[in-house]
């Protein structure tokens, strides 16, 4: 099986999300969020407008805020790297696949990868724990 992949910001965003949301780390930043957030509303009133400002603003941190400068980073990513510009070829056998663009190509063996990630708008071949 053989399909080529265009990498646009929207792909470099959505593995930026993944990988900083679905670890361990990812879900307790979204639970600090969500508890800031619940704080401040159950708050409101009661401590200064400051206090409340500063919960609002530490609730938007992971759910907005840290979001937003990951989409501006895939934006300039997507932009500047070279080799985006061009789409990637991936062919798939039972042994394990080629990636190539131009005249360039990289083979690996299933064996090889670290980890298969499925989400409901890619898949992720990991070779290692970062890649």
């Amino acid at each position: 099986m053989t399909f080529q992949v265009k990498v646009r910001t929207k792909e470099l965003f959505g593995f930026s999300m993944y990988h900083t949301y679905s670890g361990l780390m990812g879900k307790v930043w979204v639970l600090f969020s969500i508890f800031c957030l619940a704080a401040a509303v159950w708050t409101f009133g009661n401590v200064s407008i400051q206090g409340t400002a500063a919960l609002v603003v530490l609730g938007m941190l992971f759910t907005v805020i840290n979001p937003l400068m990951l989409y501006g980073k895939c934006r300039k990513r997507a932009a500047k790297t070279p080799s985006y510009k061009d789409p990637f070829t991936y062919t798939f056998n039972r042994k394990g696949f080629i990636i190539s663009q131009g005249e360039e190509s990289v083979q690996a063996n299933w064996m090889e990868l670290f980890q298969i990630v499925a989400t409901k708008k890619a898949i992720y071949l990991c070779i290692d724990p970062i890649h």
